[in-house]
Parts: structure tokens; C-alpha cells; sequence
């Protein structure tokens, strides 16, 4: 594997650990020594956690299962999963994500870096890297990566 590689596989597992770690702790120990109410100011927190997790998640099957001789149908499973299952869960949780009492200049200029962050091509787009690297078990990535 190549250094790129061997970056965006630690990344994805180190998230994905502290994804499960952070879901047994406040579903399981939390609620035992907490008083009720405590977890509701963390519904937040939450939501992020459980979005880049479930992404996490699903892109690790997705790596794995490109490395391993398995069928393709399974890489492109774990592929739009990764993709399908995070939006679908920011969907459902919508109505709670716009009551929150966020700046409309906060979520714009975070819209406007989203976008310049899509739009940029410095020697390819960072977000089809990734995915050719996830998917692609013959990427050759020699040139660098910006992380």
C-alpha cells in the first residue's frame, strides 16, 4: 500500500473506533450515572458524530472489501451506503438541525467553503481521490496527496 493509502485506512478506522466508542459510552454507561435530561444538550454532538461515523463506517467496507477478491457488487454496496446512509439520517434528523439557533452568515460562509472546497482542483479534487482511492485497489497516487 501506498503512503495515501495507508493514511486514509488509519483515518477510517481511528474514526470509526471513536464512533463506537462514543455510542457505547453515552447509550450505555452515561444514562446509568447521569441524572435525565443530561444527554439532551448533546443531541448536537450527536447528530455530527453519528454522520461522519456512519460514513466512516461504511468507507472502511468500502476500502476493505476493494482490497479483498471480493465481487464487485459488495464494493459498490459499501460505496453507496457510504454515501446514501449519512444523508438519509441528516433527512430524518432535519427538523431538529433547523431549530437550532445557528447565524444564517455562519451557515453561508460554511456553504461557501463547502463549496470552494468541491469546486477546487489542485492537481484533482480531493473528494474524487478519496473515492477513486477507496474504490480503486490499483490507484496509482504517486504524485501526493494535500493530507
Amino acid at each position: 500500500m501506498r503512503k495515501v493509502e495507508n493514511k486514509i485506512l488509519i483515518a477510517l478506522i481511528t474514526i470509526t473506533l471513536l464512533f463506537l466508542n462514543y455510542h457505547l459510552i453515552f447509550s450505555v454507561i452515561t444514562p446509568l450515572i447521569a441524572p435525565s435530561g443530561f444527554l439532551d444538550q448533546f443531541i448536537f454532538l450527536e447528530i455530527m458524530v453519528t454522520f461522519t461515523g456512519l460514513h466512516t463506517l461504511f468507507a472502511l467496507g468500502t476500502f476493505v472489501s476493494s482490497r479483498t477478491f471480493q465481487k464487485d457488487q459488495l464494493t459498490l454496496f459499501f460505496l453507496v451506503a457510504s454515501l446514501s446512509t449519512p444523508t438519509l439520517y441528516l433527512l430524518l434528523n432535519v427538523s431538529y438541525l433547523s431549530g437550532i439557533n445557528i447565524s444564517n452568515m455562519f451557515v453561508f460562509v460554511c456553504f461557501i467553503f463547502l463549496i470552494d472546497f468541491l469546486k477546487k482542483d489542485f492537481k484533482g479534487n480531493i473528494v474524487k481521490r478519496y473515492y477513486k482511492i477507496l474504490v480503486d485497489p490499483f490507484y496509482l497516487s504517486d504524485e501526493g496527496m494535500p493530507f
